[in-house]
């Protein structure tokens, strides 16, 4: 976990210095605290479940063998899952709303980071659960692979993409990073057992977030939501 997050601080101020590169130092500021306000949100949501369950992985790998391991990860990956999406949901429908409350007006233009950025933490969350079972092998290295490659991919995407489509490009930059950095990281620990959900559970996750979603987006003008 912690090289995990070292990786992700190295891309967090790599977007920076793009972003300042091409568009000045007032872009970083809006995107920074933008970038932040999201961050922090799904950091505290990823640390209730990181912290906890990794410790109880490793323990269960020790004493009881592998397969309760991957066993507990798939019930942790579950009930990260159905938690993350929800604060996604939020996130979607109320990001914009919220940062007026939080943030100055000069800050408001960067309100679209908001959903990019917290997709991106949830993603991380997922990669924290594929990392450990490379950490668990004794497979630092594949991590450590995983994560240059990523950077690398990051700073060639902020490189393209932010001169087109201003700050919004570094949090596509950020999604498809860590898309890839998630896509590596299952690719190299597929030797061994993973964690995984079924479709049903997906099922159970997506539909009634969908729902919500729908719902409140039809009620919001007419509450003042």
């Amino acid at each position: 976990a912690a090289f995990v997050n070292l990786i992700t601080i190295s891309m967090s101020y790599g977007d920076r210095f793009f972003v300042q590169y091409f568009l000045g130092v007032d872009s970083v500021a809006v995107y920074g605290a933008n970038y932040d306000l999201a961050e922090k949100g799904v950091i505290f949501l990823n640390s209730v479940f990181i912290l906890s369950s990794s410790a109880s992985a490793i323990r269960l790998f020790e004493n009881d063998g592998e397969t309760k391991c991957i066993n507990y990860l798939s019930d942790v990956l579950f009930y990260y899952l159905a938690f993350s999406v929800s604060i996604i949901s939020f996130v979607f429908l109320y990001a914009a709303d919220f940062i007026k409350i939080i943030l100055p007006e000069t800050y408001w233009s960067g309100a679209g980071v908001i959903l990019y950025i917290s997709i991106s933490g949830v993603i991380l969350g997922i990669l924290h659960r594929f990392s450990l079972i490379l950490t668990i092998h004794k497979r630092i290295d594949l991590n450590l692979t995983a994560g240059i490659l990523a950077i690398i991919l990051n700073f060639i995407l902020c490189f393209f993409l932010i001169p087109r489509f201003g700050i919004l490009g570094a949090a596509y930059a950020t999604v498809l990073t860590y898309l890839f950095y998630l896509a590596a990281t299952v690719f190299f620990a597929k030797k061994f057992m993973l964690p995984s959900i079924s479709q049903k559970q997906i099922f159970s996750i997506i539909l009634p977030n969908t729902l919500v979603v729908l719902l409140m987006s039809y009620l919001k003008p007419y509450v003042g939501l």
